[in-house]
């Protein structure tokens, strides 16, 4: 009967939704995991450089203490390393900033993303489009026990 055809359509409809909602759900987690490798990658990068920068001053340290006992050659060497420590340094702040603005950029392009946006509208959509299906559905039969609202 129409109805029954109705009912059946509208089932697919759902079921149709339901598997657009999940293959955009899939992809937007592939992005959101990409993202977070991404920052990993720079956070182990900046751990790197604070080591180098930390085994650097431990150099110079060294290396001072030594200068005090032989001064005229050392303080070349002492020279050069403080110079590398400032590039270490520079590079260290750099790398923050880059590390603070990849934090930022995820966060933000994460809220803002098109995928996200495109993603709670759809759902939104589908959500109310699905609650006028069950209200048309429900002027022909009872609801049905077996539909729920998780099942959505």
């Amino acid at each position: 009967s129409n109805v029954t055809k109705e009912k059946i359509d509208l089932t697919e409809q759902i079921n149709k939704m339901k598997l657009e909602a999940t293959s955009q759900k899939g992809d937007f987690e592939t992005s959101l995991r990409q993202r977070e490798d991404d920052l990993l990658a720079k956070e182990e990068d900046f751990k790197k450089l604070q080591r180098s920068l930390e085994e650097a001053d431990r150099a110079k340290n060294a290396f001072s203490q030594s200068a005090q006992d032989s001064q005229g050659a050392s303080s070349q060497k002492v020279k050069e390393l403080e110079g590398q420590i400032s590039e270490v340094s520079e590079e260290l702040r750099v790398k923050k900033l880059e590390l603070e603005r990849a934090e930022k950029q995820v966060s933000d392009k994460l809220n803002e993303s098109k995928q996200f946006l495109t993603m709670k509208k759809m759902m939104q959509t589908k959500s109310q489009q699905v609650t006028q299906l069950r209200k048309r559905l429900a002027m022909y039969e009872p609801p049905d026990a077996g539909i729920q609202d998780a099942d959505v």
